[in-house]
Protein backbone atom coordinates (compact mmCIF):
# COMPACT_ATOMS: atom_id res chain seq x y z
CA UNK A 1 0.00 0.00 0.00
CA UNK A 2 1.40 3.36 -1.02
CA UNK A 3 0.69 6.54 0.87
CA UNK A 4 1.00 9.86 -1.01
CA UNK A 5 1.05 12.02 2.10
CA UNK A 6 3.09 12.39 5.25
CA UNK A 7 2.45 9.57 7.71
CA UNK A 8 0.94 10.37 11.12
CA UNK A 9 4.36 10.41 12.82
CA UNK A 10 5.78 13.02 10.45
CA UNK A 11 8.21 13.07 7.57
CA UNK A 12 10.90 11.30 9.56
CA UNK A 13 10.32 7.95 11.24
CA UNK A 14 11.09 8.08 14.99
CA UNK A 15 14.36 6.32 15.85
CA UNK A 16 12.66 3.89 18.25
CA UNK A 17 10.23 2.86 15.49
CA UNK A 18 12.92 2.29 12.88
CA UNK A 19 14.89 0.17 15.37
CA UNK A 20 11.86 -1.99 16.15
CA UNK A 21 10.21 -2.20 12.73
CA UNK A 22 11.65 -5.60 11.76
CA UNK A 23 10.50 -7.07 15.08
CA UNK A 24 7.07 -5.45 14.74
CA UNK A 25 6.67 -7.13 11.37
CA UNK A 26 7.68 -10.63 12.44
CA UNK A 27 6.60 -10.95 16.08
CA UNK A 28 3.73 -13.27 16.88
CA UNK A 29 0.32 -12.04 18.00
CA UNK A 30 0.86 -12.79 21.70
CA UNK A 31 4.20 -10.97 21.84
CA UNK A 32 2.78 -7.94 20.01
CA UNK A 33 -0.20 -7.78 22.35
CA UNK A 34 2.07 -8.01 25.39
CA UNK A 35 4.30 -5.26 23.99
CA UNK A 36 1.24 -3.09 23.27
CA UNK A 37 -0.05 -3.67 26.81
CA UNK A 38 3.34 -2.74 28.28
CA UNK A 39 3.49 0.34 26.07
CA UNK A 40 0.09 1.57 27.23
CA UNK A 41 1.05 0.98 30.87
CA UNK A 42 4.32 2.83 30.27
CA UNK A 43 2.47 5.86 28.94
CA UNK A 44 -0.04 5.78 31.77
CA UNK A 45 2.71 5.55 34.38
CA UNK A 46 4.68 8.45 32.93
CA UNK A 47 1.79 10.88 33.14
CA UNK A 48 3.30 13.03 30.42
CA UNK A 49 4.51 12.77 26.85
CA UNK A 50 8.19 12.92 26.07
CA UNK A 51 10.04 12.63 22.78
CA UNK A 52 13.52 12.26 24.26
CA UNK A 53 15.47 9.62 22.37
CA UNK A 54 15.80 6.41 24.32
CA UNK A 55 13.26 7.37 26.94
CA UNK A 56 10.75 4.80 25.67
CA UNK A 57 13.06 1.86 26.31
CA UNK A 58 14.09 3.32 29.68
CA UNK A 59 10.43 3.68 30.66
CA UNK A 60 9.82 0.04 29.76
CA UNK A 61 12.80 -1.03 31.85
CA UNK A 62 11.43 0.89 34.86
CA UNK A 63 7.97 -0.59 34.34
CA UNK A 64 9.40 -4.10 34.01
CA UNK A 65 11.33 -3.71 37.25
CA UNK A 66 8.27 -2.43 39.08
CA UNK A 67 5.87 -5.02 37.72
CA UNK A 68 8.11 -8.06 38.02
CA UNK A 69 7.42 -8.89 34.36
CA UNK A 70 8.63 -12.32 33.36
CA UNK A 71 8.64 -13.88 29.93
CA UNK A 72 9.87 -17.44 30.22
CA UNK A 73 7.64 -20.48 30.72
CA UNK A 74 9.56 -21.33 33.88
CA UNK A 75 8.87 -17.88 35.36
CA UNK A 76 12.31 -16.58 34.39
CA UNK A 77 13.10 -13.97 31.79
CA UNK A 78 15.56 -14.76 29.05
CA UNK A 79 17.78 -11.73 28.34
CA UNK A 80 17.24 -11.95 24.58
CA UNK A 81 13.45 -12.11 24.98
CA UNK A 82 13.50 -9.25 27.44
CA UNK A 83 15.61 -7.11 25.12
CA UNK A 84 13.30 -7.92 22.20
CA UNK A 85 10.21 -6.99 24.19
CA UNK A 86 11.87 -3.75 25.31
CA UNK A 87 12.68 -2.87 21.71
CA UNK A 88 9.14 -3.69 20.56
CA UNK A 89 7.63 -1.65 23.38
CA UNK A 90 9.91 1.29 22.67
CA UNK A 91 8.76 1.41 19.06
CA UNK A 92 5.11 1.04 20.02
CA UNK A 93 5.35 3.80 22.64
CA UNK A 94 6.79 6.13 19.98
CA UNK A 95 3.96 5.26 17.58
CA UNK A 96 1.35 5.75 20.33
CA UNK A 97 2.78 9.13 21.26
CA UNK A 98 2.71 10.27 17.64
CA UNK A 99 -0.87 9.05 17.12
CA UNK A 100 -2.26 10.49 20.34
CA UNK A 101 -0.70 13.89 19.74
CA UNK A 102 -3.03 14.22 16.75
CA UNK A 103 -6.54 14.37 18.21
CA UNK A 104 -8.06 14.75 14.74
CA UNK A 105 -6.32 11.62 13.39
CA UNK A 106 -8.98 9.42 11.84
CA UNK A 107 -8.83 5.67 12.56
CA UNK A 108 -8.88 4.88 8.82
CA UNK A 109 -5.84 7.10 8.20
CA UNK A 110 -3.99 5.58 11.15
CA UNK A 111 -4.79 2.10 9.89
CA UNK A 112 -3.59 2.93 6.35
CA UNK A 113 -0.37 4.45 7.70
CA UNK A 114 0.40 1.43 9.87
CA UNK A 115 -0.39 -0.99 7.04
CA UNK A 116 1.95 0.98 4.77
CA UNK A 117 4.72 0.00 7.22
CA UNK A 118 3.86 -3.67 6.46
CA UNK A 119 2.60 -4.37 9.97
CA UNK A 120 0.14 -7.22 10.49
CA UNK A 121 -3.60 -6.62 10.21
CA UNK A 122 -4.15 -7.96 13.73
CA UNK A 123 -1.58 -5.64 15.30
CA UNK A 124 -2.93 -2.66 13.37
CA UNK A 125 -6.47 -3.41 14.55
CA UNK A 126 -5.31 -3.69 18.18
CA UNK A 127 -3.24 -0.49 17.90
CA UNK A 128 -6.13 1.50 16.41
CA UNK A 129 -8.45 0.31 19.21
CA UNK A 130 -5.96 1.50 21.82
CA UNK A 131 -5.65 4.93 20.17
CA UNK A 132 -9.43 5.24 19.87
CA UNK A 133 -9.72 4.54 23.61
CA UNK A 134 -7.27 7.33 24.51
CA UNK A 135 -10.01 9.44 26.07
CA UNK A 136 -10.12 7.06 29.02
CA UNK A 137 -6.40 7.45 29.74
CA UNK A 138 -5.57 9.71 32.67
CA UNK A 139 -3.47 12.85 32.06
CA UNK A 140 -3.84 12.83 28.29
Amino acid sequence: MSVDRTLFFGSRMPEEVSKSLALLRKADKARLRKALEISVETLKSEGEWSSESGKDTEAFTRLKALSGLTLGADGGSAPAESAELALLSGGIVSLLRAAIRLPSLKPAILKDDLLSLNLTQEFVADFVKVVEARSVWPNF
